[in-house]
């Protein structure tokens, strides 16, 4: 029986020892500055296409529906948020800004998507999407 105490508490050592270096790794690994392009689709087709890292100043713009519906669009160095809408329950707006191609910004009622795709990034690598 104390072997088998003997190797639990060396198992339980060694499992923490790696979570911990785990932690101290995504704490103080250096992050990559990314730049992102910002692909806007309405109704699956590209709107638009901006350059998050070439922004110079902030800047507003709507994007109407065919049914007269809108979504303002607040882009700015590295971020793009919708700001506001005249959907019911308004997720879009609560989503707040993207920064990184973790998470789309998807406004359904309005067929509004908004993605973000690295610029320069290695071809063919899985993201975090496709995992």
């Amino acid at each position: 029986m104390k072997k088998t105490t003997k190797k639990a508490i060396l198992l339980s050592t060694i499992l923490t020892l790696l979570c911990v270096f785990s932690i101290l790794t995504l704490l103080f690994y250096p992050k990559q500055n990314r730049s992102y392009t910002a692909l806007i689709y309405v109704d699956g087709k590209l709107y638009e296409s901006l350059s998050l890292s070439e922004v110079t100043s902030s800047y507003n713009f709507t994007i109407t529906t065919p049914n007269g519906h809108y979504n303002e669009i607040r882009v700015e160095q590295g971020t793009i948020r919708i700001s506001s809408a005249d959907c019911p329950d308004l997720l879009c707006v609560k989503q707040g800004p993207i920064t990184n191609n973790l998470l789309p910004i998807t406004c359904l009622p309005h067929h509004l998507v908004i993605e973000l795709t690295p610029i320069n990034s290695p071809p063919n690598l899985p993201d975090a999407i496709s995992h």
